[in-house]
């Protein structure tokens, strides 16, 4: 069970098709989705990012197989796969554990290729 109080903002992006096996289930239009856990003193406006970067904390992670991005606008359950939770690897403290998830999250972002104002204008106006 995921502690609530250790995170107040949800994250998520689409695992790149090009760093991983492809599955069969991505022909289908299904998708694998990495969920970022964060914690934030600030809360997100489409006009802070910047700052609200500057202050989260990563928390955790988790990795959704086999999401069905169709089903986000029915009733059905969007998730066909298994919610798995990153934890540290073998041997691996906490905190670089936390500077892992940091670098996943870091290079995600940097992947946009868009400066951050533009990121900002997809919340809308």
């Amino acid at each position: 069970m995921l502690d609530s109080l250790k995170y107040n903002t949800l994250f998520c992006f689409l695992i790149s098709r090009t760093v991983r096996e492809k599955k069969d289930y991505y022909k289908q239009g299904k998708a694998d989705i990495f969920v970022m856990l964060l914690n934030s003193p600030i809360e997100l406006t489409r006009d802070n990012f910047k700052d609200f970067r500057k202050q989260w904390e990563v928390t955790g992670a988790l990795e959704v197989n086999e999401f069905d991005i169709a089903d986000i606008h029915t009733d059905n359950e969007p998730i066909k796969g298994e919610i798995i939770t990153q934890k540290p690897l073998v041997g691996e403290s906490c905190s670089n554990f936390q500077k892992r998830l940091e670098s996943i999250l870091n290079i995600y972002l940097t992947g946009l290729k868009t400066d951050i104002v533009q990121f900002n204008k997809m919340f809308g106006d």
